[in-house]
């Protein structure tokens, strides 16, 4: 057997590599969420510069009041979505986790929405 794969190919014989597997935590869809947040939207790409304008796009679309402190930032990278459908939520979640800093989002069941921003500079 041993003069058999002595025989083959150094590529016949190599390992395949192993994958690198990164688990991805899905969001999910929380229970208890108001309908309104599962309501289908597409917000336009134009909407990318400001997450104060993109907030206020979707509460104006789910029927919900926003309320906006901190800075005004840009929601750049390409796991926002923007011109997809996607649920208000969905939408709501990618915006949060794609600013530098904090981004805190508190949904009132009431039909509001918070949001919070923090640069993450300690200055």
């Amino acid at each position: 057997m041993w003069y058999a794969l002595g025989q083959l190919p150094e590529t016949a014989i190599a390992q395949q590599p192993v994958p690198i597997v990164r688990p991805v935590h899905s969001f999910g869809t929380p229970h208890g969420l108001p309908t309104a947040l599962k309501k289908v939207i597409v917000v336009p790409r134009r909407y990318d510069l400001s997450v104060d304008a993109a907030v206020r796009y979707v509460a104006q679309h789910i029927g919900f009041q926003v309320s906006t402190e901190g800075p005004d930032q840009a929601l750049l990278g390409d796991h926002v979505p923007f011109g997809r459908p996607v649920t208000a939520y969905a939408f709501l979640w990618a915006a949060g986790t794609a600013l530098p800093g904090n981004m805190a989002i508190q949904v009132n069941g009431s039909g509001s929405v918070r949001v919070d921003t923090e640069t993450g500079d300690n200055t």
